[in-house]
């Protein structure tokens, strides 16, 4: 059974759906400055295939970001 959501519900968890969403964001720009940091320590190391990997996967992460940071792909 489908439950019609009034108007003001329905703006709140738009609301909480896009805090939620730059919330995520900030998680993964953390998690990407500390694949960053790794990358300079491995680049110091010689580490080159690990160094590859970590610049692929950050490069995943930022697009993430990017995607959640963009009101354009926010629930209407």
């Amino acid at each position: 059974m489908k439950v019609a959501l009034s108007k003001s519900q329905q703006a709140r968890d738009r609301q909480e759906a896009i805090e939620a969403r730059r919330r995520a964001a900030n998680v993964l720009a953390s998690a990407k400055s500390l694949i960053d940091d790794a990358k300079k320590r491995l680049k110091y190391n010689k580490s080159y295939t690990i160094e590859i990997e970590l610049t692929r996967i950050a490069g995943d992460l930022q697009e993430q970001i990017e995607i959640l940071n963009d009101p354009e792909y926010d629930p209407d």
